[in-house]
């Protein structure tokens, strides 16, 4: 299990920003890593009407079940590292294995009874700038691609100010996005996709 307060700034990009970022800090294929994740939560959005996020994050050498939750300034960020056979019972069953997200659920009286809502592939390049953590955001939804750039900060006024900066210097017009999972199912939802 890890926890830890998660500070990020985010932008939208467009294909053109995504792809000048990527030729102007020198990354290549080699640089690439792609991670799904899958989204959960109860029949009547129990995480939701919380703000909080409940998602399987994919990738090539590991499983995260990791619970987030909004903090002033951050998000909580509450992960367990899972096994296969621990994702096919989550579908399986609706329920989690036990761990330290199941803990946090049982204290916050969330129901334990969980559904699929969602699922987004990103295609995502990560590298230090400065003191922070910068990712390049290439995500699929169903039949929708966008771009994104985050900062991952242990400083927020700083990392704010980094930010910034950055986007003024490639003028970078500042658009804020919706959280993946929020644009994910708002997206399903437009195209009349129901799991639940």
């Amino acid at each position: 299990m890890t926890q830890f307060r998660e500070i990020e700034f985010k932008n939208f990009l467009t294909k053109q920003e995504f792809e000048l970022l990527i030729n102007y800090f020198k990354l290549s294929p080699r640089d690439l890593e792609s991670q799904t994740n899958i989204y959960f939560d109860t029949s009547d959005f129990a995480l939701a009407k919380q703000k909080k996020a409940l998602r399987i994050r994919l990738k090539a050498q590991e499983i995260e079940l990791t619970l987030k939750e909004a903090v002033v300034k951050a998000n909580l960020e509450i992960t367990d590292y899972l096994q296969t056979n621990d994702v096919e019972l989550i579908f399986k069953t609706h329920t989690l294995p036990d761990g330290d997200v199941k803990k946090r659920l049982k204290l916050l009286n969330i129901s334990m009874e969980f559904y699929k809502i969602a699922e987004l592939t990103t295609e995502r390049y990560e590298f230090k700038f400065g003191d922070d953590l910068i990712a390049l955001d290439k995500s699929f939804y169903y039949d929708h691609i966008d771009y994104e750039i985050e900062l991952e900060t242990n400083n927020y006024d700083l990392g704010k100010k980094n930010f910034y900066e950055l986007l003024k210097k490639f003028q970078i017009t500042p658009n804020l996005p919706k959280h993946k999972i929020i644009r994910a199912l708002e997206y399903k939802k437009s195209l009349n996709i129901s799991e639940i």
